[in-house]
């Protein structure tokens, strides 16, 4: 019996003893361990606004170097290619361009002015909607000066509205037998080159003794 309580008495004495030291243990290993987490949840936190960061700007430049490769800055060669190479594409109606537009300007008679040649001549459309007619005017080089011709009629192939025959029309002061002007009276044709918004055909002429056949491209 008396063994029994020394034995008690020595762990009791042992835990008093090194119940501190077991404390002070824990409480390391656990401040320890603590620090450990809280160390884990910087790093990760950083690294991951990190990340972010170094998203957003190689997002930013990948934008940049889009755009500068799509609509940025261009030479003047490259700016004239382009104005070129939109000239000979298609227009909002599908029409085929492969001749470059030089004649911006209205002619004389406020219609859409038509290289003949190589600017040799010109000629100029006009679609009347008041007086139901379609006038073809013959110009000189200048697209000014009236130019005569012995044909008395001129017969235009639209596209979509079909073909026209136009009569020679003389002005005032031109000689007998020579015409600048060719007219039809159509109201049909007039309307329907009016709703459709643009005049695409081709005809042929003779002027200073040598036939041409020119493109008509209007837009009304």
């Amino acid at each position: 019996m008396f063994a029994d309580e020394l034995l008690v008495f020595d762990i009791e004495n042992w835990f008093a003893v090194t119940k501190p030291l077991i404390w002070l243990m824990l409480k390391t290993f656990f401040g320890k361990i603590n620090l450990m987490f809280r160390s884990f949840v910087a790093k990760s936190t950083i690294g991951f606004f990190t990340a972010a960061k170094l998203g957003l700007v190689l997002a930013l430049l990948q934008v940049g170097c889009n755009d500068s490769g799509g609509g940025g800055y261009k030479t003047a060669a490259e700016a004239k290619g382009g104005a070129k190479t939109a000239a000979k594409g298609k227009d909002d109606h599908g029409h085929d361009h492969d001749h470059d537009h030089g004649h911006s300007e209205p002619g004389p008679h406020k219609g859409t002015l038509i290289e003949i040649g190589e600017d040799e001549f010109h000629a100029e459309l006009v679609v009347d909607h008041d007086a139901h007619a379609v006038r073809i005017y013959l110009l000189g080089a200048d697209a000014k000066t009236a130019s005569t011709t012995t044909d008395t009629s001129l017969k235009i192939s639209f596209e979509k509205v079909g073909d026209a025959e136009l009569k020679a029309a003389p002005q005032a002061g031109e000689a007998e037998g020579k015409t600048s002007c060719f007219e039809v009276l159509d109201d049909k044709l007039v309307h329907d080159l009016l709703d459709l918004g643009y005049a695409h055909g081709k005809f042929t002429v003779n002027l200073g003794g040598k036939a041409y056949t020119a493109s008509i491209d209007a837009h009304f």
